[in-house]
């Protein structure tokens, strides 16, 4: 039987992978990626009911949002003594990062992207982003370097950032961004006019990389979504939202990437939500239950496929979860309010129904965060739907063990995602991954 796509699931859960009967062109599916090699670990934690769990990192640097030395320059990673996972995997416990800004899970694996353009202090941010591999013995390796080795120009380093990930029978990919991040609004750092090279080479695209090496990392890579045709090396490309096949499309600052249950890629990009078929065709959505104003904000998809999305109007000051349709229920939403934040960021995680919304405040140094439940159904007689805080008190944490054994007392440091694996939501809070089982 041929194939054609594998589902990369960002939901609920340990998910296999699952597989989409071909329709649309391709042949014989090669491998799937190559498993970490086999290694002895201490095993992950099990995360329980009412505390936090320390599952990935240290938390070593979040007593303060900038550690910095006696002349007030930010520390070294050296003066930290860190260890950056490289080709050979390390423990869960003894990896550092710098930001880790989203998780994935395939099969029985973990993925993380670690965001080089994120504003943290420590440890310092990388030349480039990567993406990370942990197996389910807690051994966690680079797995997509740093694009760097083909590009003479160090700037380019700063722009070849992934900002989601997926598997498909011939390779890995990444969706790359450009300047923008989360910290700032994925608002775009750079001219929006690019010259046709420059474009090519930075993106923002749709890589794949192909053929892992003996370890698993994948360091060879083609462009799937070029420069468009009809643009010359001397003409400027304008960063915008064109749809089209992989020579025609274009894209502005593509994130929160995820694959629905129908086997499409689903992102936003520029406050819209995008998907991405077999062909690598890109198709802007007109989704029935936005209304004037909505921009979209975070994708999540849920264990039976269906994708859910965030979005936010600034004229009713009220949040919308929206459910796609892709295998479910079509055109529904429910608004919610959430207040109190100088600069909220959120991300999004669904399970069995039930919306929980991690909230940061990026207006403060410490971006300390909570963590909302936010249930499908109204209550009669009333029009929106109640967000209850679960998660990150009102008390301000002195050292991590108050949050980790207070979670609802205490505040989080710095949300940068939560993700459902079964019944336990892990939270990245920048430099550690931390996890709590959820009813």
């Amino acid at each position: 039987m041929d194939f054609d796509m594998e589902r990369t699931v960002r939901s609920v859960g340990m998910l296999s992978l699952a597989l989409v009967v071909a329709g649309c062109g391709g042949g014989d599916a090669e491998s799937p990626p190559l498993p970490l090699p086999p290694v002895s670990s201490e095993a992950l934690p099990t995360p329980v009911k009412d505390r936090l769990t320390l599952v990935l990192g240290s938390l070593k640097y979040m007593a303060y949002p900038c550690l910095r030395d006696v002349d007030g320059k930010p520390l070294s990673w050296g003066a930290l003594d860190g260890s950056v996972p490289g080709m050979t995997p390390i423990g869960w416990n003894k990896a550092r990062f710098h930001a880790l800004e989203r998780i994935y899970t395939i099969g029985d694996a973990f993925y993380f992207i670690q965001d080089a353009g994120v504003e943290q202090c420590l440890p310092p941010a990388p030349a480039g982003s990567e993406v990370f591999r942990m197996n389910s013995e807690g051994k966690i390796g680079l797995h997509i370097p740093k694009r760097t080795a083909d590009l003479a120009i160090p700037t380019y380093q700063y722009y070849d950032r992934p900002s989601g990930f997926f598997v498909r029978p011939d390779g890995v990919y990444t969706l790359n961004i450009l300047s923008a991040y989360a910290d700032a609004g994925y608002e775009l750092k750079i001219s929006e006019w690019m010259s046709a090279v420059d474009y090519h080479r930075q993106g923002p695209a749709f890589y794949r990389y192909r053929g892992p090496s003996e370890n698993g990392v994948y360091f060879s890579h083609t462009r799937v979504t070029p420069a468009p045709k009809a643009f010359t090396e001397q003409d400027r490309v304008r960063l915008t939202v064109v749809d089209g096949p992989p020579d025609q499309a274009r894209l502005h600052t593509p994130h929160g990437l995820v694959t629905g249950g129908d086997g499409l890629q689903y992102f936003v990009d520029n406050g819209q939500v995008r998907s991405l078929d077999a062909q690598w065709h890109v198709r802007t959505l007109n989704l029935p239950s936005l209304q004037p104003g909505d921009v979209a904000l975070d994708l999540d998809v849920d264990a039976q496929g269906q994708v859910h999305l965030l979005a936010y109007n600034a004229t009713s000051d009220l949040y919308g979860w929206h459910q796609l349709g892709v295998v479910g229920p079509h055109g529904q939403r429910r608004d919610f309010a959430i207040s109190g934040y100088g600069r909220p960021n959120v991300s999004m995680a669904v399970k069995n129904g039930v919306l929980l919304l991690a909230v940061r405040d990026d207006a403060l140094e410490e971006k300390w965060s909570a963590i909302y439940r936010i249930a499908w159904g109204v209550q009669e007689g009333q029009t929106l739907t109640q967000a209850k805080q679960v998660l990150g008190g009102a008390e301000i944490p002195a050292v991590p063990e108050d949050y980790l054994n207070a979670p609802v007392r205490y505040r989080l440091p710095n949300v940068r995602d939560i993700h459902f694996v079964g019944n336990a939501l892990w939270i990245s809070v920048a430099q550690a991954v931390l996890a709590i089982e959820i009813d």
